[in-house]
């Protein structure tokens, strides 16, 4: 991929014909990045609050999102920032800025709740027709793999979903991070991972209307040091989330940060409770996490569910502890089939090839949008994605 910095600095040369239609070209691939960070942005804390991401170990909230200086200058938030800003200093040298319309949807914090899906890049040679290509799809212009954002005024849920009959570039599923975060602090997340270091494929998910299911990939590598992880497990950070747990004897594991609660359970053999995590070396070293607690599954294989809730919709905590535990949830011969808070009732398989139902239809890895949300939508195959902010004119990003 084409490193940011030299994206931008190409955006600042001098014009000439080629380099206009290559500036052009990066123009409208940034515009278009920063439009899927809007639909996902958290004003309050300067965050992407859409947290599925790999290669990034850094799931505890310790370090800021990688651009919140850049969008303080945007005026996305009111987040001064803090440190040497030198790294940044492409982007701040450049003319480019992204287009009002972009930055007035990062800005709302009352842009309602939706469901963001879009597809992402990432096959291997064996499952695609290109093999010297850094970013490959298969015969069709598919590469089976999606990420999904359920945003709310109040908390995030997001993951990535693949297929587990098919390989996938390291890029794409080193040290996955998936889960929630809340609009009440950066530092307050669940994050469901692997257990170990910069885990190869660790876990697989699919979210919908405030619920998130994930589970281990079949194809995950077992064991102890980098690349491998030897269970699975979920961050809970410290502070408001873990002081306001409450444990309760049906196996869920509820809590509440700011305006949003939240239910977890493992679907078979509980969890332990644990504060260590993996240090940056071969071997994994253990160390102690001031960050947060992992509730450590004692059936790595089981599939968990993440239910959250907004404050406004319960009279109150207790309320929706009691209508998350009335809700349809059932774990047989490796089946899990959860009915959610929405209505969606989920079927998801652990250790399985068969890929994961949400009413009764198979999840589809490659939708017919490349992106698609309220606010920015682009067909699979057309040169064309739509911007879209009430009040305001539509945007369009023409790659053609």
């Amino acid at each position: 991929m084409v490193k940011s910095g030299t994206i931008l600095k190409t955006l600042g040369r001098p014009a000439s014909r080629e380099r206009c239609r290559c500036a052009l070209c990066v123009k409208s691939f940034v515009t278009l990045y920063w439009a899927e960070v809007a639909t996902e942005f958290e004003p309050r804390t300067g965050q992407r609050a859409g947290w599925a991401s790999t290669r990034n170990p850094h799931y505890d909230g310790s370090r800021s999102y990688w651009a919140q200086p850049v969008l303080y200058c945007y005026q996305w938030h009111n987040k001064a920032p803090a440190g040497s800003l030198l790294v940044l200093a492409p982007f701040f040298a450049s003319a480019y800025c992204p287009p009002e319309i972009v930055s007035a949807i990062a800005r709302d914090e009352k842009r309602g709740s939706y469901l963001a899906t879009a597809r992402r890049a990432g096959m291997t040679p064996d499952d695609a027709t290109e093999p010297g290509s850094r970013v490959i799809f298969d015969k069709n212009g598919d590469s089976h793999i999606r990420r999904d954002v359920y945003y709310t005024p109040d908390y995030t849920l997001s993951t990535i979903s693949y297929d587990p009959r098919l390989n996938y570039r390291s890029s794409i599923i080193l040290a996955q991070a998936m889960g929630a975060t809340f609009a009440s602090d950066q530092h307050d997340r669940i994050v469901a991972l692997g257990r170990g270091y910069y885990g190869s494929r660790a876990i697989s998910g699919i979210t919908g209307p405030g619920v998130s299911v994930i589970a281990r990939e079949p194809k995950a590598e077992y064991g102890r040091g980098r690349f491998k992880s030897d269970g699975t497990r979920v961050f809970i950070s410290n502070g408001k989330l873990w002081d306001h747990r409450v444990e309760d004897a049906s196996g869920w594991f509820f809590t509440r940060a700011g305006d949003a609660y939240a239910a977890i359970r493992v679907a078979a053999g509980g969890c332990h409770i644990s504060t260590i995590r993996f240090a940056e070396e071969e071997k994994a070293k253990e160390l102690e996490d001031p960050h947060g607690h992992y509730l450590d599954f004692n059936d790595m294989w089981a599939p968990v569910v993440i239910q959250m809730g907004r404050a406004t919709d319960y009279k109150s905590f207790g309320d929706f502890c009691a209508a998350v535990k009335a809700n349809r949830f059932e774990y047989q011969d490796g089946k899990l089939t959860y009915t959610s808070a929405a209505k969606d009732t989920y079927e998801y398989w652990s250790n399985s090839k068969t890929l994961p139902r949400i009413n009764g239809t198979t999840v589809k890895l490659n939708p017919a949008k490349t992106f698609d949300s309220p606010f920015l939508s682009m067909e699979h195959g057309s040169s064309k994605a739509v911007i879209t902010y009430p009040g305001r004119k539509d945007f369009v990003v023409d790659f053609k």
